[in-house]
């Protein structure tokens, strides 16, 4: 029996859409190959939040089941899709292994950077990690607006004129960016992302911009600006910077709702078209 033969069990073509996405499919191949795992277990293994499991663990009804002593394990459509998709993935590896590039794992290492759901999964897989995920990331992004003396506003910056309108400009932005996030997860997708989860994934998008402005506050201490004493220069930069906080919200929305992140890049998208907007009313330092 193929995947497309499981009508009489399962819809073929959900099957195919249930197993598109590579947590869901992790899963699949935790309980084929250890058995039956507890939701402690499993949440260890994959290093995902509650929000984000729950998601998966429902997506995989009639794939994943759970037994009588709450554990969770494959039901016999579950063994069954794994043993197909095993034998399909030995074929095309075997075939890939020939005409592979050393520049694949370089794209791989450059996709983690610019968009690191790795990383945000083990740095939000508890309730301790999260918090102090976001206690340190928030402390570098301080630190950093500090020393450059801006406040954030989103994805941009303008001089400050206290440390106590730094903080609160970054406390601020935090907050808008991980409720529209939220709240736009759950009404465009019907998703409700984990919110510490998300919260601590979000301060990591502010990370970027908080990092130019340091750089550029040192260059110009030391007088080595150059072309980024310009206007239209320091802008451009300051997009790409942009896209790049863009990026990391998308990751860290996909990670806490687990949601796909061609979905959650369009809620990325939206707020740094703000940020472009406040960027170009208010200028830059």
């Amino acid at each position: 029996m193929t995947l497309l033969q499981m009508s009489e069990e399962l819809d073929p073509t959900r099957v195919m859409r249930i197993i598109d996405h590579p947590l869901r499919m992790r899963i699949i191949e935790l309980l084929a190959t250890k058995g039956p795992m507890s939701w402690k277990d499993l949440s260890k293994e994959l290093g995902t939040g509650t929000g984000s499991l729950y998601h998966h663990l429902d997506t995989l009804e009639k794939i994943v089941t759970r037994d009588d002593s709450k554990r969770y394990a494959l039901t016999p459509v579950g063994e069954q899709v794994y043993r197909q998709v095993t034998t399909v993935a030995t074929k095309e590896s075997a075939q890939r292994s020939q005409f592979e590039r050393p520049s694949r794992d370089s794209a791989s290492v450059v996709a983690e950077v610019v968009a690191p759901r790795s990383l945000l999964r083990g740095m939000t897989s508890g309730i301790v990690r999260s918090v102090l995920g976001l206690l340190v990331i928030s402390a570098l992004v301080v630190a950093a607006t500090a020393y450059s003396g801006v406040e954030l506003v989103i994805f941009t910056f303008s001089s400050s004129p206290s440390l106590l309108i730094t903080g609160g400009s970054y406390v601020g932005s935090l907050l808008l960016v991980t409720c529209v996030s939220y709240g736009s997860s759950w009404v465009l997708f019907k998703q409700k992302p984990e919110f510490l989860t998300l919260l601590s994934s979000s301060a990591l998008s502010f990370l970027p911009v908080a990092g130019l402005s340091t750089l550029l506050f040192y260059l110009q201490e030391i007088g080595a600006l150059g072309a980024l004493a310009e206007r239209t220069p320091l802008t451009i930069v300051l997009v790409v910077i942009q896209g790049w906080s863009a990026l990391l919200l998308s990751s860290g929305i996909s990670v806490a709702s687990g949601l796909r992140i061609e979905k959650t890049l369009i809620i990325g998208l939206v707020l740094l078209y703000i940020s472009m907007s406040v960027l170009f009313v208010i200028g830059v330092v």
